[in-house]
């Protein structure tokens, strides 16, 4: 499903701005500045994950000015600027949809991101980091410090990279052990930032593509909810909690622009979003189900693409 504000413009931009950097055009003639936006949200990243293929295939790899993703959106797009989307997808099914990485009864790791990063991202389907760090375009993900509850941009120039990354991925609630930085700790970026999307704005970006992976966000949180995540996030940090109430408000507001419910001047936004009739978890291990969800996100970005502009004319993919 697509939608948002102008998007047949935004993804003819898109497009455009591709052929323009291929030819090493830093800045466009026609005054667009592109971006791509990635959601997370545990074992639903698939879908943006598919998508991420799909792009790649494309041939829209350097197609964007920057790029914006938080949480598991953050490994997705390391893996498609690595040029190994194929790694970011299958890890999902193949890798982590199991008891070493999703576990009920282990309370206090729920999900275990330290064996997502030490056996799968280092070891079984080696991120190539280098690749991530020289990329010309610039990625930006996100990390929430556990003192302040504020989400921090992060760089993917850094040579912090992994260690970044596996903040910007670790879940509150599930996964409640803070990642240290130079003393500091830190948690999931989607804590604040879910959809990076007003970066993407501030930062001046004309026309955006936007990857969801929930075909809406909830509308409040349930009593039981707020009771364990304050009881989880404050023996953490006496901020931690607030924050998380605060990115829960906004990003409803950030779904509302990116479906185009909410208009910005001057703004082009293409929000791809997994259809409301099925939904993933965010602890959902059924690799059948996940297969189709990352299908379901290819095929997505692939009709977005091909019906509203003949795309086979301008772009070849496989």
């Amino acid at each position: 499903m697509v939608c948002g504000i102008n998007p047949e413009t935004s993804l003819r931009n898109i497009i455009i701005r591709n052929k323009e950097r291929i030819k090493s055009k830093n800045i466009s003639k026609r005054g667009i500045k592109s971006a791509l936006v990635v959601q997370g949200g545990a074992m639903r990243g698939i879908f943006s994950a598919g998508s991420l293929i799909a792009l790649h295939n494309l041939g829209l790899r350097n197609a964007f000015d920057a790029i914006y993703a938080s949480s598991g959106g953050a490994m997705n797009v390391a893996y498609f600027l690595s040029d190994q989307p194929q790694f970011g997808t299958s890890i999902y099914y193949e890798d982590i949809n199991n008891s070493n990485f999703i576990n009920l009864l282990r309370v206090n790791k729920i999900v275990d991101i330290d064996y997502l990063f030490d056996n799968v991202v280092i070891n079984k389907k080696p991120l190539d980091t280098y690749k991530v760090i020289k990329s010309k375009t610039p990625f930006y993900f996100f990390a929430t410090d556990i003192e302040t509850g504020r989400a921090v941009r992060c760089n993917s120039k850094s040579k912090n990279i992994l260690k970044l990354l596996k903040a910007s991925c670790a879940l509150p609630l599930y996964y409640n052990k803070p990642v240290l930085i130079n003393h500091k700790g830190f948690l999931d970026g989607g804590i604040q930032k879910a959809v990076p999307l007003e970066d993407a704005i501030k930062d001046g970006c004309t026309d955006v593509l936007v990857l969801l992976t929930e075909p809406k966000p909830k509308k409040y949180l349930s009593f039981l909810e707020k009771f364990l995540l304050k009881k989880a996030l404050s023996k953490l940090s006496k901020n931690l909690f607030g924050g998380y109430l605060t990115g829960f408000e906004d990003y409803k507001h950030i779904f509302n622009i990116s479906t185009g419910k909410i208009k910005i001047d001057n703004m082009n936004i293409a929000t791809i979003l997994p259809d409301d009739k099925f939904r993933l978890t965010r602890l959902t291990k059924n690799k059948e189900l996940l297969k189709w969800a990352a299908v379901d996100g290819a095929k997505s970005v692939f009709v977005a693409f091909n019906r509203q502009f003949n795309t086979g004319n301008i772009l070849k993919y496989s």
